[in-house]
């Protein structure tokens, strides 16, 4: 078992639009888990020689080995908004597939896309540190330090600090400041500013098709994520598979190895 603690920058924030029908959907406040663990997987493939096209059977065999992969925000706060983007209609309507030469108006269109800035609170870059516990991968640190984007390829961070650890167990009763799923064996007592998001669970598996497929068909957990304006802590009583974890300094929830 392993644990990685490592720290990105945000150059402006990211855009992770929430799958869904509308092609003007919003973005997250806070990436994903799975575009977290796809940025990783981009650069893992990378180092292995394999094409983008594998970028989904990576990250669900990566999957497979993760006990716990969850943020905490060091000093950034979201601002959503959606703004217009003009883009290059592919369909077919009323028989005439588009793009077209003879009708170039109707080959483009305006939708509003969401995106997220992320405001610093302080004269440091908006910063997200990371957790990562697996229980038998060959993820490595250069894979981790390679991670050049988190969301779509606009959204660009640098990899400031990566940090391999032992990983010990805390118990079933501790305190964190990471995100964490709000099930029914997780009680919760927080402290502090925190936000809600509902993602597709990563760890122990539970990614098992593209996480676009599985939002759009409800596999989703709500998470709690604290808001750095003042000090936040969560004492979480858990029970079932899932326990504590510490990692250098950090103390995250995880599912038992």
């Amino acid at each position: 078992m392993k644990g990685y603690v490592f720290d990105v920058e945000y150059c402006w924030g990211f855009q992770a639009r929430i799958a869904g029908m509308s092609k003007t959907s919003s973005s997250y406040l806070f990436p994903p888990p799975s575009t977290i663990l796809g940025a990783i997987a981009e650069s893992y493939n990378v180092r292995k020689g394999r094409s983008e096209s594998e970028s989904v059977s990576t990250v669900v065999k990566l999957s497979k080995e993760i006990l716990s992969l969850t943020f905490k925000s060091l000093n950034a706060i979201p601002i959503s908004f959606q703004d217009l983007n003009k883009v290059i209609a592919i369909r077919t309507s009323a028989g005439e597939e588009y793009p077209s030469t003879v009708e170039v108006y109707k080959s483009f269109d305006a939708p509003a896309r969401g995106k997220t800035i992320l405001s610093s609170l302080d004269d440091s870059p908006p910063s997200l540190r990371v957790v990562l516990i697996v229980r038998d991968s060959d993820i490595t640190v250069d894979d981790l330090w390679r991670i050049k984007r988190i969301g779509s390829k606009e959204s660009l961070v640098s990899v400031t600090n990566v940090n391999e650890h032992d990983v010990k167990g805390v118990g079933k009763e501790f305190e964190t400041d990471f995100a964490i799923p709000v099930l029914d064996e997780v009680e919760i007592h927080s402290l502090g500013e925190f936000l809600y998001q509902f993602y597709v669970p990563v760890d122990g598996g539970s990614l098992v098709d593209s996480p676009w497929k599985m939002y759009v068909e409800s596999k989703t957990v709500k998470y709690m994520i604290g808001l750095p304006f003042r000090d936040y802590k969560v004492a979480v009583k858990v029970k079932g598979k899932y326990t504590g974890y510490k990692v250098g300094e950090e103390v995250v929830m995880g599912i038992e190895s």
